[in-house]
């Protein structure tokens, strides 16, 4: 007899028996669903990460900027009074505002450097003031020449400051003129030597005198309205000649799409601050002075040249604006409210009243 053999139908399946393919394909259909959504998720959140990093880049970029702002304003103007004779208050801050209407291409995101302003902060060198010797004329049209100068300070012997005029550093000419003085400022075109037919002379040879602010060489925009327009300046035994250590704050546009705040020493050297920079405009309070009164203007700030070129030494007062941007990021379809346009801002504002520029208002 043959044993019949007992095998279980399909509908009656054990526990060792696996899914069928619908029930894998399901499976399969909900774990796609998830994992699309949970990958959209991440993306989304990585997105908004990466923004707000690059805001708190940003955000901290900015505040040590305005802080190191405040400190170079705060000090405008310092070792002026290294001569009891010297005239009127110091020339500490000179600016030179931009008058470009047109900043940005909302559509290529290029920006005009012709928007930004740009801030010279002078402090003066510990080198003892020095005079010409006689009297002499520059030449205002050429730019370039020579002069012989002797220490204020009869005591003090040439040759301790004969080290201190290297090629390259910034003087400043001041006429012995109380209240308003003019300015020249000349930069060096060698070291300074000793001059031999001259008592205690110093010879100095200038490569670049500035001009009236407009001028790309003018690059302390130092030179008063009336000496500007003149082809010549005579110079005399009364003029003073400091050195100074300018710092300026320049907005550097060579990439047109990322305005970089740059500050910028006298010996060349040039530290990128904030990238991505949107605005940077700076406003001056000034000293206003009539025959018999004398009023601090306190409530305004100009942003026109016109106003303080023909003196910078009224300036008491200065409001440095800073507004900077995050990268673009046109897919986020995010907006900002200042210009509407696809990336986040940061913006900033300090107010200084330079303490060395108003120590001459009571007299």
């Amino acid at each position: 007899m043959i044993a019949s053999q007992n095998t279980p139908s399909r509908a009656c399946r054990g526990p060792e028996s696996g899914f069928t393919l619908i029930e894998l394909l399901v499976t399969m259909l909900i774990f796609i669903v998830i994992a699309a959504a949970t990958v959209q998720l991440m993306g989304t959140h990585v997105k908004l990460f990466s923004g707000q990093q690059n805001q708190a880049g940003l955000n901290v970029a900015m505040r040590q900027t305005i802080a190191q702002l405040q400190t170079d304003l705060v000090n405008a103007g310092a070792g002026y009074y290294t001569s009891v004779n010297a005239p009127g208050s110091p020339v500490g801050i000179t600016i030179v505002n931009g008058t470009a209407t047109n900043c940005y291409n909302t559509t290529t995101y290029v920006y005009n450097s012709g928007c930004f302003d740009t801030l010279n902060v002078l402090t003066f060198d510990s080198v003892t003031p020095t005079s010409p010797s006689g009297t002499g004329t520059i030449d205002l049209s050429q730019g370039t020449g020579t002069l012989i100068l002797t220490p204020s300070d009869s005591s003090v012997s040439s040759s301790t400051i004969i080290p201190n005029y290297q090629s390259g550093d910034t003087l400043l000419l001041l006429s012995n003129v109380a209240g308003s003085p003019s300015v020249l400022t000349v930069t060096l075109a060698a070291a300074a030597t000793a001059n031999t037919t001259v008592a205690n002379g110093i010879n100095i040879s200038f490569a670049k005198l500035n001009s009236d602010g407009t001028n790309p060489s003018d690059y302390w925009s130092l030179n008063s309205v009336t000496t500007k327009t003149t082809t010549s300046a005579g110079v005399d035994s009364t003029w003073y000649v400091l050195k100074i250590s300018p710092v300026q704050y320049r907005v550097d546009t060579t990439d047109s799409t990322n305005p970089q705040l740059k500050r910028i020493l006298n010996n060349g050297i040039a530290q990128t601050l904030v990238d991505h920079v949107v605005a940077f405009k700076v406003g001056a309070q000034i000293w206003n002075s009539s025959s018999t009164v004398s009023v601090h203007d306190g409530a305004m700030y100009y942003y026109d040249p016109t106003v303080y070129y023909s003196n910078y030494a009224n300036i008491r007062g200065v409001r440095v604006t800073l507004v900077g941007r995050t990268p673009l990021d046109v897919t986020s379809g995010y907006k900002n409210s200042l210009d509407q346009q696809p990336y986040r801002i940061e913006a900033l504002s300090t107010v200084v009243s330079p303490r060395n520029l108003s120590m001459n208002d009571g007299n």
